[in-house]
């Protein structure tokens, strides 16, 4: 189908008429709205694709074997990891919209379980991405949200919530404030987005002092080889990260984690 085809038809789109396709024009539905994931029109991938996949997820009305291979999709070369390692600047709309279908099948699968051992390994497939990943500009003009550091904190949040994942984590945990306290300057509020993963492991029993113990480590990081423009963005994204962390903890069970960030945050500005 083509865009422009797709866009007139969910513009049209209920739920109803969906629920009215036989099960082969279901499979290919849903393969149309997985084929124009990435696209560059930011009404069309945001608040068509996105929003009617969001509903049809809600309602339980996909059936388990397409959740199932789109789970495949959203989690290989053709979702969150498509052509990340080619200069191709419209891309990462694939792979951050990709996050955000992985979240929300992930979200299906802890009230009503389908994916079973699809998410063996699912962490080590995190670490990869967050390694792999350079695209991470947030609001791009004319295209709309790309903010893919946000779109995969989203799918892991989701995913530390799930029955499946242990609470050996502290791999991913330190990736992700790695991530977000990089040299690469976030601005539309990622420290917020990734904190909800972090949040969520806590909330499962994960030991405060592994975090606090990352949280210690920020201001002895190596930093070889980066510029100073580099080194000044690290500073100002760790800043924002440490001053989340405290108003986000400081008046709850994890008030420990508020104050180390706390104190490491004294220390970056005595420095």
């Amino acid at each position: 189908m083509t865009t422009t085809g797709l866009k007139e038809r969910l513009q049209a789109f209920d739920k109803t008429d969906f629920e009215r396709m036989t099960p082969e024009e279901r499979s290919r539905f849903t393969l149309d709205l997985a084929g124009q994931i990435g696209s560059t029109d930011a009404e069309l991938r945001d608040k068509l694709i996105f929003k009617v996949f969001f509903e049809l997820i809600q309602a339980e009305l996909i059936e388990e074997e397409e959740k199932r291979k789109l789970f495949r999709f959203a989690t290989g070369p053709q979702g969150i990891f498509y052509k990340i390692k080619e200069a191709d600047e419209d891309a990462v709309f694939t792979r951050a919209f990709a996050s955000l279908w992985l979240a929300l099948l992930l979200y299906s699968d802890r009230s009503k379980p389908y994916l079973g051992t699809l998410t063996d390994g699912l962490s080590e497939t995190f670490l990869r991405y967050l390694d792999e990943e350079q695209d991470v500009r947030g609001f791009v003009d004319g295209k709309g949200w790309a903010h893919s550091t946000a779109h995969i904190a989203d799918a892991i949040d989701e995913w530390f919530l799930h029955p499946a994942c242990d609470l050996e984590q502290q791999q991913l945990v330190e990736r992700l404030v790695a991530t977000v306290c990089g040299t690469s300057l976030y601005t539309d509020e990622e420290d917020e987005r990734v904190l909800n993963p972090l949040e969520a492991l806590l909330s499962r029993g994960y030991p405060q002092e592994r975090l606090i113990a990352v949280i210690e480590s920020l201001p002895s990081r190596e930093m070889d080889g980066a510029s100073t423009e580099e080194r000044w963005h690290a500073y100002l994204n760790t800043k924002q990260f440490l001053r989340t962390v405290f108003f986000r903890f400081k008046d709850s069970n994890h008030e420990a984690v508020a104050k180390a960030a706390e104190s490491v945050l004294k220390q970056l500005k005595s420095h």
